[in-house]
Parts: structure tokens; C-alpha cells; sequence
């Protein structure tokens, strides 16, 4: 039996991608699996989906939220479960390919590093790839604030290597901020630049409209960092350029 991950899968109205992101979860190869659901205040039949599924799947657990409270309510509400050595991140409208969690921990313990993340192949809802999104090896705190290389679902991270952590209540760019706030405790992050996570961009997301994700940058930058305000215009002016041109 290979490492421990538990996954952590928050899930809002996304019954139409749910069953896919478990399936690619529960069916990795060389390592095991748990999967933490954390259902947001979904209208649709998304718990439905979920317990279906986990009457079959006792590596499926799901925990639910009687009001849409936010991705990071979720993901934190699924850190305080999780029990396995090894931490990962699935949105519920994303996959994995197979081999995604063993490649990472390979390199995790190779690199004795506590943060690993890959690189992302995109598609659209009907599942057609519009792009694909390189990593760097290596990344630094100031560098990820203009141009974030760590996608979420690509994280995995060994709580051996990291202090307790939760995310911040932001309702965007939440992730970018704790991702932020490892590498600068001195957390080593490492990317395998191979598009082992698949990110599907929804015209309903959040992150979708491109500047609703700018203005997300600028509050992180000067609200939740408190980042002076020059210094706030040269990061935003930069993440703009890349921003732009992103798949």
C-alpha cells in the first residue's frame, strides 16, 4: 500500500462534475485514498450524487453545510478532518489523470520539501482543452503574488513538513493567500510541470470573469496583505500582463 492522502473536495452546485472529480480521486494509482466532500449549501443534487456514490465507497466522506459559506469555510472544514499524512485539494468540477498524487509524493520525499504542485491542462465545460498552463521547479512568495503558478487542485501538501494551517476568509484568492503565507514561513514548494491536473473553467465560476479575479488581486494585495500602495501598483501592473494572456 502507497502513501495516505487525504483529499479534500469542497462542492457547491456541481453535480454535473462531482462524480467525475471522486472517481479520479478514489482511482489514483500507488497511493491511498480518502476523500473529504464538504458540501457549500448546494441547491442542486450534488448530496444526492455524493451519498450515492459513498454508499458504495466507504473512502467517501461527506460533510454538509445548511448555507453556501464559501470555498474556504469548506476546504477548512475538511483540513480539521483530514488524517493522513498527505493533504490534497480537488474543486469538484476538476480531475486528476492517475498518476498525479504518486508522481507528487515521489518528489516530495525526494525533494524533502513540504509543498508540490503541477501543471494544468484546461478545458471547457464539454471537457474540450483550450490550453495548458507550464510550472516552474521552484517558486517564491513574492513571485507567486503576481503570477500564481500553484493552482489549487494541484496541491499536495505533507502536514509532517508544514505548521497547522488554515485558509482566510476571503471569498476569492483565498488559496493564493495561504499558498503565499507557507513559502513565507520558509515552506519549500516544488512543481512537476507535467498537466496531471485538469482545470475546467465555468462561465459561472467565480474565477471565470477576469476582472472579478483582478479586483480579487488588488483587495488581497492592499486589504488582506496590507501591501503599500506603489508597491500594490507594481505587483498589480505585472500580474495584469500574464493575467491577460492566460489560458
Amino acid at each position: 500500500m502507497g502513501a495516505r492522502v487525504s483529499t479534500v473536495i469542497p462542492c457547491y452546485n456541481a453535480a454535473t462534475f462531482i462524480e467525475r472529480a471522486l472517481a479520479s480521486a478514489l482511482s489514483q494509482e500507488g497511493v491511498d485514498v480518502d476523500v473529504i466532500v464538504v458540501d457549500d449549501g448546494s441547491s442542486d443534487d450534488s448530496v444526492a450524487r455524493i451519498r450515492a456514490l459513498g454508499r458504495l465507497e466507504p473512502r467517501i466522506q461527506l460533510l454538509s453545510f445548511s448555507s453556501n459559506r464559501g470555498a474556504a469555510a469548506a476546504r477548512n472544514a475538511g483540513i480539521e478532518r483530514a488524517s493522513a499524512r498527505y493533504l490534497a485539494f480537488l474543486d469538484a468540477d476538476d480531475w486528476w489523470r492517475p498518476n498525479k498524487l504518486a508522481r507528487q509524493v515521489e518528489m516530495l520525499k525526494a525533494q524533502r520539501a513540504a509543498l508540490a504542485y503541477t501543471g494544468v491542462e484546461v478545458h471547457d465545460e464539454r471537457g474540450r482543452a483550450l490550453g495548458r498552463r507550464r510550472v516552474p521547479t521552484r517558486v517564491g512568495a513574492e513571485q507567486l503574488l503576481v503570477h500564481n503558478v500553484i493552482a489549487t487542485s494541484s496541491v499536495l501538501i505533507d502536514t509532517e513538513r508544514v505548521l497547522p494551517f488554515r485558509m482566510p476568509p476571503l471569498r476569492m484568492r483565498q488559496d493564493l493567500a495561504t499558498w503565499y503565507a507557507l513559502l513565507q514561513q520558509g515552506v519549500r514548494a516544488f512543481g512537476l510541470d507535467e498537466p496531471l491536473t485538469v482545470y475546467t473553467r465555468r462561465a459561472d465560476s467565480l474565477s471565470a470573469n477576469k476582472a472579478h479575479a483582478a479586483a480579487a488581486n488588488w483587495r488581497l494585495y492592499r486589504q488582506h496583505l496590507g501591501t503599500p500602495l506603489p508597491q500594490a501598483v507594481a505587483m498589480f501592473t505585472k500580474y495584469a500582463a500574464t493575467a491577460l494572456v492566460r489560458p
